[in-house]
């Protein structure tokens, strides 16, 4: 970019060749046009804001096409004419200036500069030069055109500005300094004189804080964390110089387990929708981009799950895209192969295949083997295809590229994201300009080395890291094709973010919306018991995109809208012609009036100056007088001075005339602005109110169908069982369902990314497509996650200074007690350290034993019920498989190739299926365990565990009062105070790592069958020859009637040794807890309190601890670790608990 001065030299440039090409235009054709004015002096009377749009499009343009050129005033005048020659009169004198996407999209046409300037120059004296004066503005207005039809714009947030016309007088106002361009209140826009508010959102940089809503104390956590680690280094360098690890060996270890829990906990919000819901044009709207992901909505863009986070590099675009294991695609291969043979004679013959799942497998092997033919994959064997040294390159590996240009990087996306992503190499200039050597880490070229494939089925995932605002604090959103891929890899790939997921977003059109039983399509019975048995309503978002899609009639009617009447368009149509013929013809008028004016006038001078000098009459006898009774008797002069005096009344006249003809025009001018202006705002605010009544009534709507769906399926789930208590208030599900009505089309237009289609109306600001807020939800779903992290680390840090701080504490260099009294005191330590740890390991056992009896309780003993009553349903769900076509049962095509896929193809789970009758069974007891009672015994266990450290404490400082120094004591309740924080964080992360597992048990079910039944699914693929259909249903319906008993058992007995085995885990991880905090309670008490009385330190060591007291203390003092972690509220140090205080677990 050139200096300041030259930025606003263009700017002028722009604004001046704008003004001449719309002023032009108005004035077209008329024969009273006026003279075009000096649009140079009036940039000085600008407003800050309209001179900021003009440098917005310099510096646009600068960057599209170079630095400023000798041939740049012809460029810019002839791109304004070309932007105002498709526009007629009218249009352009109610455009007051062109939008930012306009503007762009325009430049983008020409494709160059000098695509634009082909034609001759204009000569120097053409082009309008601007100076450095100021004007001061005096406004008259503008006659409307002479087009009648062309009366109707967008309805926009509100009036069109008039256009105006500018009497310049001169100023001596300095206006060489020109503002940097920033967002300016609307209020200060709106007072520009060419600025219209229809152009505000184009014009303006319509940036605004994501994070104004997030808690403070997120942030101030994460600081703390920053600090805290940098305190650790400070800390261990001191260490290292002392040789403090040479003698004391366990800090350092400690100190790096310490910094491990600085990492941040993923959260992943998994995006699912179905084609043509706008699911890839809503994320790229959450993340700021135009076209990042690719959409179509022709068809599903996406063929792969894309997971998208934020990039912390230095481009601004990064991917990597995670290839298939070799084995994973032979085994692919052979299906698709298998697909294609089912049909060899069709296939050989060369003609379209009928089957689809066939056509969609030969289309497959021909994209990643493009010189095949059909007739040579026929012949080519699966062990040919896998030996491709193109394909095997890419297996089993990673490739990386980055970008700064986001159309480059799309492109490259859409290898490896798009079905229908192009092969071989990329159109000239597509890629980055750097040789092959310069790109190690991408690939250059989009070619892949020449590897001319296609080759998305060969993709198992793809990441990208971005530079969006929105996902900044940690979100990271997961793009899903499906967990129905034909390809298992991507399946797997896709089942793993669903279980990882820690929310779901559901996205579908909001015309769905107004539909009855909308939520419980979107999420059907399969999803919804899922979600409940991974405990995950709460963490499910409803998006209903396309709310730019609107007929306001039908809504009106639909809700029953009472609006205000808007004038029909026939009548508006008839008043805005009337007025408009009234001002022409005033007009024409006023043409007659000055021209008869312009004839007069030449008369009454020549006349004065005969009168003046040929007949020597003075200045007071030209005054008017009586004229003569006769004009006979009158001379030549006196006739002449009659005549004078007949001129000078006339043209009184028609200056009186003119006055009067001004202030008509002018009142039918203001009549009609005052027409179109209010219908404009009503039509405005008629579509806004129907926008937002639909958006309000689909919220509602999609929360009771969801919660009313929800409850009946529970009410299904318990029959006539009474005894069993709900699990959930679903009134509180309902009202904190969040759901969000979004146009991320209207969001992009109010970005100004917009460059085809008609203008969008019904939107004004950013906040009313609901795209802010969801971005706001975003980051607000990382809050809990991020603040949990931080504590965590903050609590492992307090304990570890607290621990320190009394190591660092204890310096007695008094001589050691006697044998006798060093045993008394060990015998007292340890009798208190043996109560200690018999009260911990009884907790770890009582926990333990009443977890299982959760699971026995309340899902084990009613797995037999649920096995028989699923192995019962067995045969009448294969009938339904069985059926003929138009009674829903399945094609033969369909039923091959979902055998020969485990039972899982498309949107067809046979699995998930047979499962169904025996989860309907347990779901109950299921939530109500994981739910309610597991919580529970997790809290009892920290209590306990908080009663038992207590009771130690006091112990410990009373058997050893004699010898514990205030100083000590006051060291000792900080010390057992982190502990028992401690404790809390320790037992919560298995708490959560439980819930984590909640989710990989709860598909146990599913996966053992497809396990048992997988020799029979290849049964039926082994089927050929005439008939096939009649025997692969016989297979499944003899398998059903004779050995469904084994399936659902096995089934059971899997889901039982899963939860037994998710016991002894947590028993583990509980004892290992538990042995940590000994660990500690030996190290810190036996230093404090025994080890003075037996040990003799050093005046070095004194030294060497009372410095580290002191990094201690200092660090602690600038974190105020006891004030940020005050949130963690602690009971007052009680009792230990009586025997059997711990509760049992059950129903």
């Amino acid at each position: 970019m050139q200096p300041q001065m030259d930025v606003s030299r263009l700017a002028q440039l722009h604004f001046v060749a704008e003004r001449t090409a719309r002023h032009l235009l108005i004035w077209k054709d008329q024969e009273d046009a006026p003279p075009c004015p000096d649009f140079g002096n009036r940039w000085s009377t600008v407003t800050p804001t309209l001179r900021n749009v003009y440098i917005e499009r310099v510096k646009y343009v600068s960057k599209a096409h170079g630095q400023e050129q000798s041939d740049y005033d012809s460029f810019v005048k002839r791109l304004y004419e070309h932007c105002y020659g498709s526009m007629d009169p009218l249009t352009a004198e109610m455009t007051s200036c062109i939008g930012f996407a306009e503007f762009t999209a325009q430049v983008k046409r020409f494709g160059s500069t000098d695509a634009i300037m082909v034609d001759a120059l204009p000569d120097e004296d053409d082009i309008l030069y601007v100076s450095e004066r100021s004007v001061k503005v005096k406004r008259e207005k503008v006659e409307p055109s002479s087009d009648d039809d062309a009366l109707f714009v967008s309805p926009g947030p509100s009036v069109f500005l008039k256009a105006e016309k500018l009497e310049i007088q001169q100023s001596t106002e300095d206006v060489s300094r020109i503002p940097e361009y920033s967002a300016v209140p609307k209020d200060e826009i709106l007072d520009d004189p060419f600025y219209e508010e229809a152009d505000l959102v184009e014009g303006l940089a319509m940036d605004y804080d994501l994070q104004d809503a997030e808690d403070p104390q997120v942030a101030v956590l994460e600081t703390a964390v920053i600090k805290g680690t940098d305190a650790l280094g400070k800390l261990q360098e001191a260490m290292e110089r002392h040789g403090i690890w040479k003698t004391d060996s366990e800090w350092m270890p400690e100190i790096e387990r310490t910094r491990n829990y600085t990492r941040k906990e993923k959260v992943i919000i998994g995006v699912v929708g179905t084609t043509g819901a706008g699911k890839s044009s809503l994320i790229n709207a959450i993340l700021d981009e135009i076209n990042l992901v690719a959409t179509d909505c022709m068809r599903a863009s996406t063929a792969v799950a894309t997971e998208i986070s934020y990039n912390h590099g230095a481009f601004k675009y990064r991917a990597e895209v995670e290839f298939i294991q070799r084995q994973e695609w032979n085994q692919e291969l052979g299906i698709l192969y298998a697909e294609v043979q089912d049909h060899y004679d069709i296939v050989r013959r060369g003609e379209a295949l009928t089957d689809s799942h066939a056509a969609v497998a030969l289309e497959k092997i021909k994209a990643v083997y493009p010189a095949l033919t059909p007739q040579d994959i026929l012949d080519a064997s699966i062990e040919n295809l896998m030996g491709n040294e193109k394909v095997a390159e890419l297996l089993d590996t990673m490739m990386e590229f980055e970008e700064d240009d986001p159309k480059v990087f799309a492109e490259k996306l859409k290898l490896y994201i798009h079905s229908k992503g192009k092969r071989g190499r990329p159109k000239k200039g597509a890629a980055r300009t750097q040789a092959p050597d310069e790109q190690a880490d991408s690939t250059y070229g989009l070619d892949l080395t020449g590897h001319g494939i296609g080759l998305w089925p060969l993709v198992r995932v793809v990441r990208i890291y971005i530079k969006a605002a929105a996902l900044k604090t940690g979100a990271i959103l997961v793009d899903l094709p499906g967990v129905f891929d034909s390809n298992a890899a991507r399946v797997a790939v896709a089942e793993d973010y669903m279980k990882r997921c820690s929310s779901h977003w559901i996205v579908a059109p909001i015309n769905r919306a107004v539909d009855d039983k909308v939520a419980r399509d979107l999420l059907n019975r399969n999803h919804r018991r899922q979600m409940q048995m991974d405990s995950a309503f709460n963490d499910i978002t409803f998006i209903c995109t396309k709310t730019d899609d609107i007929a306001t009639t039908e809504v009106i009617q639909t809700l029953d809208l009472d609006l205000p009447a808007i004038e029909e368009p026939i009548e508006f149509r008839a008043k805005c012609r009337s007025l408009k013929r009234d001002i022409k013809a005033l007009k024409r008028r006023l043409f007659k009036n000055n021209s008869e004016l312009d004839r007069i006038e030449p008369k009454i001078e020549d006349l004065e100056e005969r009168l003046t000098g040929e007949f020597s009459f003075t200045q007071s006898q030209l005054s008017p007088k009586k004229p003569p009774a006769k004009e006979g008797r009158l001379s030549q002069g006196q006739r002449l001075l009659c005549s004078f005096h007949d001129l000078k009344s006339r043209r009184k006249e028609l200056h009186n005339e003119r006055r009067s003809i001004h202030q008509q025009i002018d009142a039918r001018e203001k009549q009609l602005q005052q027409a179109i202006d209010a219908r404009q705002t009503q039509e405005y605010h008629r579509l806004r109110t129907c926008i937002e009544a639909r958006n309000d009534f689909s919220k509602e709507e999609m929360k009771r169908d969801f919660v009313r769906g929800t409850v009946n399926m529970y009410q299904d789930n318990i029959g006539d069982d009474n005894t069993r208590t709900r699990v959930r208030d679903y009134r509180e599900v309902e009202k904190g369902l969040p759901v969000f009505c979004v146009s991320s089309r209207a969001y992009q237009e109010l970005r100004g990314r917009c460059e085809r289609g008609a203008k969008l109306s019904g939107y004004a600001r950013l906040e009313e497509t609901e795209i802010p807020q969801l971005q706001r939800h975003c980051i607000a779903l990382t809050e809990e996650a991020r603040k949990s992290s931080a504590r965590r680390f903050l609590v492992h840090l307090n304990q570890l200074f607290q621990s320190m701080s009394l190591w660092a504490s204890v310096t007695n260099t008094s001589d050691m007690v006697s044998n006798r009294k060093r045993q008394e005191i060990e015998a007292d330590f340890n009798k208190d350290f043996g109560k200690l740890e018999k009260g911990l390991r009884e907790l770890e056992n009582s926990f333990s034993s009443g977890l299982e009896d959760i699971f026995r309780g309340n899902v084990i003993n009613d797995l037999e019920g649920a096995w028989n009553w699923a192995n019962s349903q067995y045969p009448q769900t294969v009938s339904h498989w069985n059926a003929p076509g138009k009674e829903g049962g399945l094609h033969w095509q369909t039923y091959r190739a979902t055998c020969r896929r485990n039972g899982v193809f498309k949107n067809k789970d046979m699995n998930q299926e047979l499962a169904e009758p025996m989860l309907d069974k347990i779901v109950t007891g299921w939530q109500r365990a994981f739910e309610i009672l597991i919580p529970q015994r997790f809290q009892e266990l920290i209590d306990n565990m908080d009663k038992r450290v207590c009771r130690f404490h006091k112990d410990v400082i009373n058997s050893g009062k004699q010898s514990v120094n205030d100083e000590s004591k006051k060291m000792l309740g900080g010390t057992v105070k982190a502990y028992r924080k401690s404790i809390r964080q320790l037992i919560k992360q298995q708490e959560s790592y439980m819930k984590a597992q909640q989710k990989q048990s709860s598909r146990i079910i599913s996966d053992a069958i497809a396990t048992e039944l997988g020799q029979v699914y290849q049964e039926c693929v082994a089927q050929t020859g005439k008939g096939t259909l009649a025997k692969m249903r016989d297979i499944m319906k003899h398998q059903a009637e004779a050995n469904g008993e084994n399936v659902f058992q096995s089934s059971a007995r899997g889901l039982e040794r899963e939860l037994l085995n998710l016991v002894k885990q947590t028993r583990d991880k509980i004892a290992e807890i538990i042995g940590t905090i000994l660990g500690w309670a030996s190290r810190d008490y036996r230093g404090a309190l025994v080890e003075p009385q037996i040990r003799r330190f050093s005046e070095q060591q004194v030294r060497m601890r009372k410095e580290m007291r002191e990094v201690i203390e200092k660090t602690e003092k600038e974190l105020q670790l006891d004030d940020l972690l005050d949130g963690d509220r602690l009971p007052e140090l009680g009792a230990a608990p009586d025997a059997g205080e711990t509760k049992d677990g059950g129903r």
